[in-house]
């Protein structure tokens, strides 16, 4: 019995430390993101607003997602476990804000948190952002897992699915012939659902490039390089052989096309953001999950 209470009483000290974090969190969203300094979860209505409900607590779970990659083992010293826990905890907190900055630098450069959210309650706007959350969290979920508990190893593979993300989002009007700034100051659902797919596809996509087993960092940076290169070629070729293997008629062409006034409806941003996702993850079955090893029979049929 008193093993029990033990070990519920040391839970909760992690979870202490939880909501020490959350707490710190909700007074630094609301430094970063607003410039009234009085907007603090006590005057929060998620019923009067929201989108602010959506950007707000994608990143309040994308953050507790990620925290919850942290593994600890009380074997040696409780005390040494708990500055641990902090310690991991707020450096993958700053990666994440940092994370969080430079994605909405690039995608929402010219739209401020207190006019799209605040004021006009654009619903793209949020669900961008939500996106952007989302995969960042998934992005340093994974990659805490495969750095082995080294910091250095976690910075250099951050920096790398970082610039991996942000070059990828700079083909979003490539990919889709849309202009994301247009649509989202429109408000348009269909776009933030395109995004959705995309930026989703893409975090899946990128942590499949980072192996387990380590080598040199060299090696390692050829690996992912190669692995990147060859997943954008196969996820295109997937990509456009699904639309026209499926002969989906759509009206809209793209805004970078030709010129028109006509909006994309939000079936073609669910069908662009499905449609992409899916072929990341097919293009992730057949380059990861197919272990050749050192046996090739058609190969060897040959040289018989």
């Amino acid at each position: 019995m008193n093993e029990l209470i033990d070990k519920l009483a040391i839970q909760c000290l992690f979870l202490l430390i939880i909501f020490i974090i959350g707490f710190i969190f909700n007074y630094t969203y609301s430094f970063f993101y607003t410039e009234q300094r009085l907007l603090t979860l006590k005057n929060f209505y998620p019923s009067k607003n929201s989108p602010h409900s959506i950007h707000f607590f994608s990143r309040f779970f994308s953050l507790l997602f990620i925290l919850g990659s942290i593994n600890i083992n009380i074997g040696s010293s409780l005390l040494f476990s708990l500055l641990y826990f902090a310690f991991i905890a707020i450096l993958l907190f700053g990666l994440f804000l940092a994370s969080l900055y430079i994605l909405d630098s690039i995608t929402l450069y010219n739209f401020e948190f207190d006019v799209e959210i605040l004021s006009k309650k654009n619903y793209s706007y949020a669900l961008i952002s939500a996106s952007n959350s989302i995969a960042v969290a998934f992005l340093l979920k994974n990659i805490s897992l495969i750095s082995f508990d080294s910091i250095i190893n976690l910075i250099f593979i951050w920096l790398f699915s970082i610039m991996l993300i942000g070059f990828s989002i700079k083909l979003f009007p490539y990919v889709f012939n849309q202009s994301l700034n247009r649509h989202v100051v429109q408000k348009n659902l269909s776009i933030s659902l395109t995004y959705m797919g995309f930026i989703l596809g893409n975090s899946l996509a990128i942590t499949s490039c980072f192996p387990k087993i380590q080598l040199s960092l060299e090696w390692y940076s050829i690996h992912i390089i190669t692995s990147a290169l060859l997943l954008i070629m196969v996820i295109s070729f997937i990509f456009f052989a699904m639309k026209k293997t499926l002969r989906i008629k759509q009206d809209y062409k793209g805004d970078l096309i030709e010129e028109t006034d006509v909006e994309p409806e939000v079936g073609n941003g669910v069908y662009n953001g499905i449609s992409y996702f899916t072929a990341c993850y097919v293009a992730i079955i057949v380059i990861n999950h197919i272990q050749f090893g050192s046996f090739y029979p058609v190969i060897n049929s040959i040289q018989q």
